[in-house]
């Protein structure tokens, strides 16, 4: 049985992670895990592409995410993956 703070994702359903400590769940809140029986705010588009920035890594994690929810938004998928696969420069 794994010991810590389980958190899950609005997203994910049933899934679940376990965070070591104080920190780890903190770490994991960027993320958007919220500690079991919570419920997390949904983001906003517009919080979402200033949270991830143009960094490939954080709109990877943040467009599994979408891509797993049951109702996608297409224009942040779009945007993310712009993001994850950029295009060449001419």
């Amino acid at each position: 049985m794994a010991t810590g703070i389980t958190l899950t994702h609005p997203l994910l359903g049933d899934e679940s992670v376990h965070a070591v400590d104080e920190d780890h769940a903190a770490a994991l809140a960027h993320l958007g895990w919220v500690p079991e029986g919570t419920k997390a705010p949904a983001e906003t588009i517009a919080e979402i592409k200033d949270r991830v920035g143009d960094d490939p890594d954080l709109a990877a994690q943040a467009l599994a995410l979408e891509q797993a929810s049951p109702n996608p938004r297409v224009t942040l998928v779009e945007h993310l993956s712009a993001v994850v696969n950029p295009s060449p420069e001419d």
